[in-house]
């Protein structure tokens, strides 16, 4: 629980929840700069921007209940093109040939990309003499998100969550704020109120869009409900 959550509906006091995210000092608690086993089990994760945004792309190894390390993250910046987002895939799927599938949100404008890969047709895939990747839908629309940030919030409050270290990583972790998304005490995360056209850019979350998209589906993945969603 965080403290605006205690004062707002243990405590009683007005409190807003919004304004305040993942602390620097919660963050930097989680590095861990050991070297990962490239063998491990996890996902890859793809934050798709375009002209405005940066594209997030990045791997979470799931080596036990208690440890899930999120490692190898890069952001491309805006303009990006398709070039640039599968050769970041097709790097880090070469290099974790155990990933179990890439998540992404189908609505980022990237469907094509994604189904040529999923059918191992892309040309640059074809090239590097890598097989059909596998793609996982995961929304951003505010319920899967609340979802993933209480997940994240408490992966991070009980140390599950490791990382390398990764600098551009921390700053989009630290850009982001919570934010209500309907009545009790739901949230998401999201840039600042105040970020909005040409501050957009000067406030980048993708990196941190693609762990908490990333780190959900691997909670599901390790204790499935129902079958994950593939890409359509």
């Amino acid at each position: 629980m965080t403290p605006e959550h205690w004062q707002r509906f243990v405590c009683n006091i007005a409190t807003s929840l919004e304004g305040t995210g993942i602390t620097a000092e919660d963050w930097d608690d989680l590095l861990d700069a050991s070297p990962v086993d490239v063998e491990t089990d996890g996902y890859g994760f793809v934050d798709v921007g375009w002209k405005i945004d940066t594209t997030g792309v990045g791997v979470l190894l799931w080596e036990s209940e208690e440890r899930r390390v999120v490692t190898d993250c890069v952001a491309i910046q805006p303009p990006v093109g398709e070039a640039d987002i599968v050769a970041a895939i097709l790097d880090r799927h070469a290099k974790f040939p155990n990933l179990r599938g890439w998540v992404m949100d189908p609505n980022a404008g990237a469907q094509q990309m994604a189904q040529m890969l999923e059918k191992g047709e892309h040309p640059m895939q074809v090239e590097r003499g890598i097989g059909p990747i596998e793609f996982i839908a995961h929304s951003q629309d505010n319920a899967p998100m609340s979802e993933a940030a209480w997940r994240l919030d408490e992966a991070i409050r009980n140390g599950w969550l490791r990382h390398d270290g990764d600098r551009v990583l921390r700053g989009h972790v630290l850009n982001a704020v919570r934010k209500t998304t309907g009545a009790g005490e739901k949230y998401r995360f999201d840039r600042p109120q105040n970020a909005q056209g040409r501050m957009r850019a000067r406030y980048p979350i993708d990196l941190l869009t693609g762990v908490l998209m990333g780190h959900n589906v691997a909670v599901d993945g390790s204790h499935p409900k129902e079958p994950m969603v593939a890409w359509m």
